[in-house]
């Protein structure tokens, strides 16, 4: 293969017995489920009352503050209102708390909004908690500089969060937000796995992090200049949230939710190879052994041969792709990567505006950690919509991983109405769909944007080329 794949292994003085991988990366049995289900990405059941939904970053001093999106994924009428109750968590703990009207398919609240009088360059950095009154609602949160983009909020709290890549070189900047919206105090270690070996610093081990409190952790200031790292966090005592906020100067901020388990399989739906776009995969292998990725990449008209990626033990690898000649340029592919032998690790994907200013003045930088999950039902939360309503070219790639032909139906759910069906298609066996902006024609911004598949489960991501672009793993259904 012509593509560069740069694998860095950790020498055998660094790792050690203390830092073999059941004690430097544990895996937490309770977290290990039987069928590869990412929990984060899950919605409550319909037979629960409500939905609870964890978001462990809202807002950051180093960029300001954020927008907490609420979406209803079914149809309600006029005069039927949600209620979220918003409770929003600084590092001294609780700071404000709402209860906020929901009557549309999807709307967005400033948080400076939700703080009254308060100056927005005084805010500490925050975290919240939205609790809403009926089940099936989603929950996302944005912050400044990344472009308009979303990230899906968290339906699950536990004691291990893996997050895929950030990077601490010069021009970049990632911090780790560590939420406890439990009524004990937590104790957190945080250990790295980098592009220079294994990382374990002496100040990160033991951090407190207090009741209802949200603390925020520059990675710069511990593990400097490294190309790519990925972060395990581990509570000793209690149970967390975790998030990351990764800003590099020039091309702009993402924000993303940590996985709380490792799995074998990880699904990108859609991914794009153009003069516009950069893009790198990192595949991080934690445990105490080599493993092999298969990676395939699913084109519109049928597959390409698999690439072969080999992590030793205890090491990350980047790779992209677009270095090989197997996919074409300015073409756009649905990507899984899995390991035969089921061997668990982390996988994420970062992509790079590389032309277009953001309406921010820098270039759009989105991660993206994966799917780890199948479902027959899935749900935007309005971005899609609005970005729509504004003219930007908005894509949605769908995967059908399975041997089973399906129905793919993509539906717009307004106030006031019934759920309209915007788009009816045939997706067979293993393939892709690309939906465009042409064919989105009836989505009114502000809906919630419902995706139901009639036989076989499926993957989802939405991405959103507009002043810059976003790309999104959508939220996953009941």
């Amino acid at each position: 293969m012509k593509g560069r794949i740069i694998a860095i292994g950790l020498a055998a003085g660094l790792v050690g017995a203390a830092l073999g991988a059941e004690r430097f990366f544990p895996m937490t049995e309770s977290l290990q489920t039987t069928s590869g289900v990412a929990v984060s990405a899950l919605l409550n059941p319909s037979t629960s009352l409500g939905s609870l939904w964890f978001c462990p970053l809202v807002s950051d001093t180093s960029v300001g503050p954020g927008t907490i999106t609420v979406s209803r994924s079914r149809p309600a009428s006029s005069a039927t209102s949600a209620v979220a109750t918003v409770t929003l968590h600084s590092p001294a703990g609780v700071m404000a708390k709402q209860e906020l009207a929901v009557s549309t398919g999807s709307q967005r609240f400033n948080v400076i909004e939700l703080l009254g009088d308060a100056n927005p360059q005084d805010l500490p950095s925050l975290a919240a908690i939205v609790e809403v009154n009926e089940p099936g609602a989603l929950v996302s949160a944005s912050i400044p500089g990344s472009g308009g983009s979303s990230a899906p909020c968290s339906t699950a709290v536990g004691p291990t969060w893996w997050l895929g890549s950030g990077s601490t070189v010069l021009g970049s900047a990632t911090s780790i937000a560590l939420f406890n919206p439990f009524p004990e105090s937590a104790l957190v270690d945080l250990n790295f796995i980098t592009d220079r070996g294994a990382a374990q610093p002496t100040d990160l081990q033991g951090l407190a992090v207090q009741s209802g409190a949200v603390r925020i952790i520059e990675l710069g200031e511990f593990v400097r200049r490294r190309e790519v790292m990925s972060t395990a966090v581990v509570a000793r005592v209690g149970r967390i949230v975790v998030g990351q906020r990764q800003r590099i100067d020039g091309v702009g901020t993402a924000l993303s939710v940590g996985s709380p388990e490792l799995v074998d399989r990880w699904y990108f739906p859609h991914a794009m190879f153009g003069p516009k776009r950069a893009e790198q995969y990192v595949f991080t292998n934690p445990n105490s052994r080599e493993i092999d990725i298969d990676v395939v990449a699913t084109l519109d008209n049928g597959d390409v041969e698999p690439f072969a990626v080999n992590v030793p033990a205890q090491s990350v690898v980047l790779f992209d792709p677009t270095e090989d000649e197997r996919i074409p340029e300015a073409t756009s592919y649905s990507m899984t990567a899995s390991v035969a032998d089921g061997s668990k690790f982390v996988a994420s994907l970062t992509s790079r505006s590389t032309s277009t200013p953001s309406a921010t003045g820098g270039k759009r930088l989105v991660t993206v950690g994966g799917s780890a999950r199948t479902s027959q039902m899935w749900l935007l939360d309005g971005w899609a919509a609005s970005a729509t309503e504004r003219k930007a070219d908005v894509r949605i790639g769908i995967l059908n991983p399975y041997d089973v032909p399906t129905d793919v139906i993509i539906e717009s759910i307004q106030p006031g109405k019934k759920a309209v069906v915007i788009l009816r298609k045939r997706l067979l066996d293993g393939r892709r769909l690309s939906v465009g902006s042409g064919d989105l024609d009836d989505l009114a911004g502000g809906s919630t944007v419902r995706i139901r598949s009639t036989e076989a489960p499926i993957v989802v991501q939405q991405d959103i080329v507009d002043s810059g672009w976003s790309s999104t793993i959508a939220f996953v259904g009941e």
